[in-house]
């Protein structure tokens, strides 16, 4: 049994589409199927090669070019996506390949599997799979193949003579494979141990049936010339219905969305989008004039991606795009096909009656009327004079029921809705009556107040006279009043331009400019109250402003959405957030978080730029705006958020201008030379794409995330050795960011005379020769020393075998004096000191030093040897500290005896009575000894008289030089003092200063 389905065709429902063809970079225009891959890839089969997008480029597969090599032929008829495995079967008029994701390359259909060699060579029509393990080709002559991935084996189906090349359409339909094979529908079971295929008769003769799809538990059958129907029952009652809206042509296509609706892509009359549960349809075709419309009529392929959009492959057009969340602002724009479109696109004023009727001041076409819900527009004959300065209409005011008055850049105007009957107020006396920008009629005064390009004025609706506005600030300081708002208790806010926010109590004729306000910006463009506050829409962006306390309570600019922030207007939603004009598009301002989210023509907007104040809130929430393109309706609670930011995909890496083979499980390692780097990448989310935003940062060279706004690429120079990992994550449209990031890890290694271990090497070498040539130094610093050591000893030794005969002869002539004068006791007692110093002597003749207690004794001995020689003419006092008795400190041997007999014999000797000292002490001064020899002898002047000048005393000069050497100085710390008492010599004073060794 036939039944015809009526449906209703929805009239407020129109499909706008975002078109691709060749012009974009789509290798031909036919796509004969579509599909998507794991990584979210948009795959088409068209007649001229593979096509792969990412939403901002064509990647083209072909026989003749590197990734395409294998592909059997350019005309690829058929995809489908094996999720399990991770492969895109590709269909072609001459056979089977696949394209493997992992790689990212085409291969043969045998390298993976083997079994299904054979298949290379098939050309399909169809490839499709219902589960697991098990695709179904349609072949284009030989008919029905299904290939088992599991048992690795293949079943054909309707390859008998006469069949095999009408196998068209192909579903799976409550349990069962349905086949359409010419005009026929056929059901068959491949588990069965015999292929068992069986036909059903319906009743209806088809003809010759082009796709099957299954859909609410009804078979549609789509026919290549009677339209499409559907089954329900099938298999049992197979109650047949014909769908009246294509009756007609055929069906190429069907497809389900997520809102449950069924698509029909026809053969040449576009697409129908049925909805079952309201039994209505939509229709999509071309239109001409309308670039938003379907690029062609005729459809050969439909697919819904991941995110719920429809591609529509099209015969010769490329193919269409629908995103539900493209275009979800209606714009209002001049048709001239359509006499009862809006007459003129520049609007400046959009306002509502009293009565719910709509008007629209324009530039050129003056007043119009507006019937919102038949969405007509009527034109005034008052205003079709052309070139007239009333036709450009800013403002509009309702004063009663049926009057209306119009600001007009020819005066004011006084429209009777009545008597259809327009009045014009102008005075010569006043050009404040002229080039109008705002009316606004008062609350406490039956007048109105007018803001023109001059100045302000009141006209009184009783006299319909002009009153000056007193004091008139915006004459004297050229301001212009663009928007007027009135409080409830009659003050009035005036946006301008000049003077920012200006405060006009009309009563009490009280006016001033509001300063904190104007320091933000001088031009103020709409004011919207709240409460008690105003929020300002100004040319340097939205100000909220406290009309009680007279603060600005926020200043929201647009940095990081625009350059501009010129704002022409604000109104706020049902929820409380707030929407902008601007010039580039409508923004969205979260009440909360002061979030700003822009809207432009990537949204669906037809134009950008919105006009000073023009803007209108409807009860139902509608929000409307004009601007240079017309007016842009909408309802901010049916606008939908892309909640959809899958993670980016690096796509490409180029190393020094050369492509990188990417693959999943790669160690990335370049030379220090291939240090230039451009990578590409994108984000497969194709809803509003041209607003993701990208943001990288490179770990190992630059640690902070950084905006790269919509670009896809992004280049590296001279990028330094070390190990890095570039990053990459992704916004979408709607501020919303990728959960993840994607990542490109490789190593750039240093040259050879970098690296670790030549660097080690060199270390070590200098390391090496460093310690040769200090080693070397050491040494010769040694040498020197010992050099230096031997040099000192020798002169010491000179000079001690200098002293010792000196001090031998003095003593010797000692004893002679003892002997000549006969005194046997002291020459024996002499002789045994003398033999005694003699024995010290000579034991430290071979030594370069002796202890300090020893060398203290020897000098005792001396100094009693010299008492007796001098028969005590002096007396002696000696002293030493006990630390240098006790310790080991090491002196020369006889340092200072030749100071002591130098006392004695040229200074005490001389004294003419016996009354002379010698005090000899010795001290431990820090690190030094401290020798001091005083004698109060005759002095050094006195006795050099007494000196012969044959005679030589050595022991000054020879003591001097020894203590020099044994000090290692230029100059001996020796200090001889001459003593004086009343201005008479009075002996010698000698310091040594001895180091301690």
């Amino acid at each position: 049994m036939l039944v015809i389905l009526s449906s209703a065709e929805s009239q407020d429902r129109t499909l706008l589409f975002e078109n691709y063809s060749s012009r974009d970079g789509l290798s031909q225009n036919s796509c004969y199927d579509i599909s998507q891959d794991g990584r979210g890839f948009m795959w088409l089969a068209t007649q001229d090669g593979l096509n792969r997008y990412d939403g901002h480029e064509f990647r083209v597969y072909l026989p003749d070019n590197e990734i395409g090599g294998v592909l059997p032929s350019n005309h690829i008829t058929s995809l489908e996506f094996d999720s399990d495995e991770n492969i895109m079967w590709v269909g072609t008029m001459r056979g089977i390949s696949l394209y493997h994701q992992e790689i990212d390359s085409v291969v043969s259909l045998s390298s993976i599997y083997p079994f299904a060699v054979d298949l290379e060579e098939l050309g399909a029509k169809k490839i499709i799979q219902f589960q697991k393990g098990e695709l179904w080709i349609v072949s284009q002559k030989n008919g029905l193949v299904m290939v088992n991935l599991e048992s690795k084996s293949i079943h054909k189906f309707f390859d008998d003579e006469g069949l095999e090349d009408h196998v068209n359409g192909i579903t799976y339909h409550r349990g069962e494979i349905v086949v359409a094979v010419a005009d026929q529908i056929y059901t068959l079971d491949p588990s069965a141990s015999e292929n068992q295929t069986k036909l059903h008769e319906t009743g209806v003769k088809f003809s010759e049936i082009k796709e099957l799809y299954s859909f609410r538990d009804q078979l549609w059958v789509g026919t290549y010339t009677k339209g499409c129907y559907y089954i329900e029952d099938f298999g049992s009652e197979n109650h047949v219905v014909h769908f009246e809206p294509a009756r007609v042509g055929g069906i190429g296509a069907f497809m389900t969305d997520p809102n449950g609706h069924l698509w029909i892509g026809t053969r040449g009359n576009g697409i129908l989008v049925y909805d079952p549960m309201k039994e209505e349809t939509v229709v999509a075709r071309h239109n001409r004039f309308d670039d938003r419309s379907l690029r062609k009529d005729f459809i050969l392929s439909l697919f819904v991606d991941r995110q719920g959009l429809t591609w529509c492959g099209l015969s010769g057009g490329g193919f269409s795009k629908y995103d539900p969340l493209k275009y979800q602002f209606s714009n209002l724009q001049n048709d001239p096909l359509d006499a009862t479109s809006l007459p003129g696109n520049m609007v400046f004023n959009i306002f509502k009656s009293k009565s719910g009727m709509h008007y629209i001041g324009t530039q050129n076409k003056g007043f119009i009327q507006w019937d919102m819900e038949a969405n007509r527009f009527y034109e005034y004959s008052f205003f079709s004079k052309q070139g007239v300065p009333e036709n450009t209409v800013y403002d509009i005011i309702n004063d009663g029921q049926n009057s209306f008055w119009l600001a007009t850049w020819g005066g004011l105007i006084h429209f009777d809705e009545a008597k259809q009957r327009f009045t014009s107020y102008r005075s010569k006396k006043y050009p404040e009556t002229q080039n109008l920008y705002a009316v606004h009629k008062l609350q406490h005064k039956n007048s109105l107040l007018v803001a023109s390009e001059h100045g302000m004025m009141y006209f009184s609706l009783k006299q319909k006279e002009w009153l000056p506005c007193a004091p008139d600030v915006f004459q004297e300081n050229a301001i212009i009043g663009r928007h007027i708002l009135e409080d409830k208790d009659g003050i009035l806010w005036i946006g301008t331009e000049g003077g920012g926010l200006v405060r006009l109590d009309y009563v009490k004729q009280e006016i001033k400019i509001v300063q904190e306000v104007s320091r933000i910006s001088e031009n103020v463009r709409y004011v919207l109250k709240e409460h008690n506050s105003l929020w300002l829409a100004t040319d340097q962006g939205i100000v909220s402003y406290d009309m009680k306390k007279d603060t600005v309570i926020h200043h929201i600019r647009m940095d990081g959405i625009h350059q501009s922030n010129v704002c022409y207007s604000i109104q706020k939603d049902q929820v409380g957030n707030f929407w902008i004009g601007t010039n580039f598009g409508l923004l969205k301002l979260d009440r909360r978080t002061h979030r700003l989210q822009n809207y432009n023509i990537t949204n669906g907007l037809k134009f950008l730029e919105f006009n000073t104040a023009c803007t209108l809130a409807e009860e139902d929430g509608t929000l409307l705006f004009g601007g240079v393109g017309g007016i842009t309706k909408f309802n901010p609670l049916d606008i939908v958020k892309n909640t959809f930011s899958p993670d980016p995909i690096i796509t490409s890496v180029r190393v020094n201008n050369q492509n990188c083979h990417l693959t999943d499980s790669a160690n990335y390692v370049f030379g220090h030379q291939e240090n230039d780097l451009t990578f590409h990448y994108t984000a497969n989310n194709f809803s509003n794409h041209e607003r993701n935003q990208y943001y990288y940062r490179v770990q190992g060279l630059m640690e902070q995330w950084k905006n790269n706004q919509t670009h896809h690429t992004i280049s590296f120079n001279s990028v330094p050795p070390g190990s890095y990992s570039f990053q990459v994550r992704s916004v979408n449209s709607d501020g919303i960011q990728s959960e993840g990031v994607a990542r490109f890890s490789f190593i750039i290694q240093p040259p050879w005379w970098k690296t670790w271990w030549f660097m080690t090497v060199m270390i070590l070498s200098v390391l090496f020769i460093a310690w040769i040539l200090i080693k070397r130094r050491i040494r010769s610093i040694r040498n020197q020393a010992e050099l230096k050591q031997r040099i000192a000893e020798t002169e010491m030794m000179a000079l001690r075998a200098q002293m010792n005969p000196h001090f031998i002869f003095n003593c010797l002539n000692s004893i002679d004096a003892f002997i000549q004068s006969n005194d046997k006791y002291q020459a024996t007692t002499y002789l045994n000191k003398f033999a005694r110093l003699l024995r010290n002597v000579l034991d430290s003749s071979n030594q370069n030093t002796v202890t300090f207690s020893k060398d203290f004794e020897t000098l005792k001995l001396y100094l009693e040897l010299e008492q007796l020689r001098n028969s005590n003419k002096f007396t002696t006092h000696i002293h030493a500290d006990k630390e240098l008795m006790d310790d080991d400190f090491q002196v020369p041997p006889l340092l200072i005896q030749p100071y002591v007999e130098n006392a004695i014999l040229h200074g005490l000797k001389y004294r003419t009575d016996n009354a002379g000292k010698l005090m000899i002490s010795a001290y431990k001064l820090h690190e030094r000894i401290y020798y001091v020899i005083e004698d109060n002898g005759v002095g050094r002047a006195k006795s050099k008289n007494g000196i012969s000048k044959d005679r030589v005393s050595y022991g000054m000069k020879m003591t001097s030089d020894r203590v020099r050497y044994f000090n290692s100085e230029i100059d001996p710390s020796v200090t001889v003092t001459d003593l004086t008492q009343n201005g008479q010599a009075a002996g010698t004073r000698i310091e040594v200063l001895l180091d301690i060794k």
